[in-house]
Formats: C-alpha cells, structure tokens, sequence
C-alpha cells in the first residue's frame, strides 16, 4: 500500500477550516504532526484565521517556533504575534527567530507586527541576504517604499546622508573625490 502525498490529515483540515472543537477532540484522541512536518501550509491558513485559541493550543504542542513566527508575520493579525512573543520563554525565543520574523514583517510592510518585533528585541540593524545582495531592514523599507516602516525602523537612530563628488583640481587633469555628509555625525 503506497502513501499518497495529497492526503490531508484530519487534523490540518480542521485547523485548515478553523474548527476549535474539532481540533481538541482530534488532539485528545491522540493525533499529532509527523516531527519532520512542513507545517508551513497548515500555520498559513491558522495564522490568516489569526484564532488565538487554536494559536494557543499550537503552542502548547510544541509546534516549530521558527515556522509558527515566520508565518504569524507574513499572515496574522498583530495581537497573534504579540500572543506568540509572550508564549514563548525569553530563552527559548531565540534572536534569530524574532529576526527573521522581523525581515518577513517590513518585506509584508507591516508595521504593527515589526513594533511589535522590536519592542521584543529584534534588532534593527541586521543584515538580511536577499539574492546576491545584503541589507538591513531600512534598506528592505525603502527598497518597498513604506514611509512608516521607515520611520519606525529610524526611530531613535541618527543619520547621515553622503556623497561622493568628482572635482577637478586646480590646474591639473587629475580628478579629485572628496566626500560629502550632511546630517548627524
């Protein structure tokens, strides 16, 4: 007897349809996600409910954190991820999770959950890799053209803007560079 990849699990689908008293009677008889599981499919749909008791119970079972932030960001309702933030113990809740997290949250330009990211400790000044190009969450803000990510993510940082500027010199054919700022220092 082969194994059909295509086959839902009853306990996906009543998480898929957002039925709590489905998936407690399912989880007191005793089902459960495979340890290997990509649960990214299954956390998509719960976090777009954004049902907070369901989110709950995710927890309670030990769901993968790093999939359970990821998605919360890209898809729930920012008291999801603020529920997540304080489910979690301070040492578990690993910086790396509360980042990444933080990157899908000013790529989603959603600024409720970055707040809500930073005030946990996700930093600010991380650098993310996207293609063959690195960058900081304030790139990835203005690279999105989000004002208010932007200035949420400036806020309470100093900044300089420069330049560089090819001059000639007095006299001879060599140019000169000369760097200019404005801003703080």
């Amino acid at each position: 007897m082969g194994t059909d990849r295509n086959i839902v699990s009853p306990l996906a689908l009543a998480l898929n349809r957002n039925k709590f008293k489905a998936v407690c009677l399912l989880l007191g008889a005793g089902d459960y996600f495979p340890p290997d599981k990509d649960l990214t499919d299954i956390l998509k749909s719960v976090m777009e409910w954004s049902n907070k008791p369901i989110v709950k119970i995710l927890v309670t079972i030990g769901t993968d954190r790093n999939q359970m932030f990821t998605c919360a960001a890209r898809y729930a309702q920012p008291h999801i991820v603020r529920s997540l933030i304080h489910a979690y113990p301070k040492s578990e809740m690993g910086d790396e999770i509360k980042n990444r997290a933080l990157e899908v949250a000013v790529q989603r330009s959603n600024v409720h959950i970055a707040k809500a990211l930073i005030s946990a400790g996700a930093k600010v000044a991380i650098v993310i890799t996207e293609g063959n190009r690195s960058m900081t969450p304030m790139h990835l803000a203005i690279k999105n053209r989000s004002a208010e990510m932007v200035k949420l993510l400036g806020a309470d940082r100093e900044f300089r803007v420069c330049h560089r500027r090819k001059t000639r010199g007095s006299g001879n054919s060599e140019e000169d560079n000369t760097r200019h700022c404005a801003g703080a220092t």
